[in-house]
């Protein structure tokens, strides 16, 4: 049986420990959550992929002057990748503002209260969508 650590996103950081380092104004506010998937991924991908197996584009909206950004999560192909500014056809895609990424991942927003006032908007497969809290961060980010 796994152990809880491996399905904990946050294995391996003391809550708190991750830091927003944000050094242009040209960096979205949940990089990091993005750079803790990947990590998550490479850590235990071949066993999310064969759990999750789907494609998952985030359109994160609101960004550093106003611009948006599409991040590709593929947790179907290999053991998992997390591309930014891929094309990549996805099983479902996800609309959701820079900031409101990041409250959810600081667990300042739920995800249901996120989609209930349309702060979340999903598109394809929500069966799919669904398998995605799996490899989102589930703890807090360290305070700005």
């Amino acid at each position: 049986m796994a152990s809880s650590k491996k399905n904990n996103l946050y294995a391996g950081h003391q809550r708190g420990d991750i830091q927003l380092n944000l050094t242009s104004s040209e960096s979205f506010k949940c990089e990091p959550v993005f750079a803790l998937i990947e990590e998550t991924l490479q850590k235990g991908g071949n066993a999310y992929v064969k759990k999750i197996k789907g494609i998952f584009a985030m359109v994160v909206s609101d960004g550093p002057g106003g611009k948006t950004e599409t991040w590709v999560i593929d947790a179907k192909n290999g053991s998992g990748s997390v591309q930014r500014g891929s094309k990549a056809k996805a099983d479902c895609t996800i609309k959701i503002k820079d900031k409101d990424l990041l409250d959810i991942a600081r667990g300042k927003l739920q995800l249901q209260s996120a989609y209930f006032s349309g702060k979340l908007k999903i598109v394809g497969n929500m069966s799919t969508a669904l398998k995605l809290q799996q490899i989102i961060p589930k703890a807090p980010l360290a305070k700005l």
